[in-house]
């Protein structure tokens, strides 16, 4: 059985034993079939994952299985540059009967060779578990003033903006996955990713804060 590797997203307070249990159950709902637990590899590593770190997962991968097995690289996007490249080949051609996930809650930090070959789930139920989702649409629906006053009020600090942004990313990507014809979701969602890498570029917090409004202020 053939199956397209997936990027899942969900929200930074899932540990991996949930997220592994939200995985098999969604491949099952996917394929119709139980994944074997006993087959399966999971990469992880802080503060980033290299090359080095993946390499198992690659000699997992050349060996083939009569049943269907999960590799789950957790925190993906903590994955180096290089080994994401490194990974491109695995991610569009998986052996038969494995199912490549990468678990992340932030896509903007992986590559668009690595978006482009896979399809995007989000766990819906993990963000409106938490307050992420309505303080997002609380945001989007309040006057302008009180808007520019809660952004800039990020735009003080570089961490707190980068937190900011992720929540906005959360929110868009679910309504990109429910609508995904929605041009305008789309949208958002790449100009989140690029201002995420541009926070993480050291530019001015000011100049983000003034892109976010532009698109996303309630002008009277």
């Amino acid at each position: 059985m053939y199956l397209q590797s997936h990027i899942l997203i969900t929200n930074r307070n899932q540990g991996l034993e949930n997220i592994k249990n939200k995985t098999y159950s969604f491949l099952k709902e996917l394929s119709g079939e139980e994944a074997d637990r006993t087959l399966e590899i999971v990469i992880e590593n802080e503060p980033s994952i290299g090359i080095k770190h993946i390499k198992p997962m690659h000699e997992w991968n050349s060996k083939k299985s009569s049943s269907l097995r999960i590799g789950l690289i957790y925190n993906a996007h903590l994955l180096t540059h290089q080994a994401q490249n490194a990974i491109v080949k695995l991610v569009e051609e998986p052996n038969n009967n494995t199912f490549i996930a990468l678990i992340t809650n932030s896509k903007s930090n992986l590559l668009e060779t690595i978006i482009s070959r896979c399809k995007i789930h989000v766990f819906e139920d993990d963000f409106q578990e938490n307050n992420t989702y309505n303080a997002v649409e609380d945001f989007l629906k309040a006057i302008y003033t009180e808007q520019k006053n809660l952004v800039y009020d990020y735009a003080q600090d570089r961490k707190n903006l980068e937190q900011f942004l992720d929540s906005l990313l959360e929110y868009f990507s679910i309504k990109n996955s429910e609508t995904s014809t929605s041009k305008y979701n789309q949208n958002m969602v790449e100009l989140l990713g690029e201002w995420s890498r541009a926070n993480s570029s050291s530019v001015n917090t000011k100049l983000i804060a003034q892109s976010i409004l532009l698109h996303l202020g309630n002008y009277e």
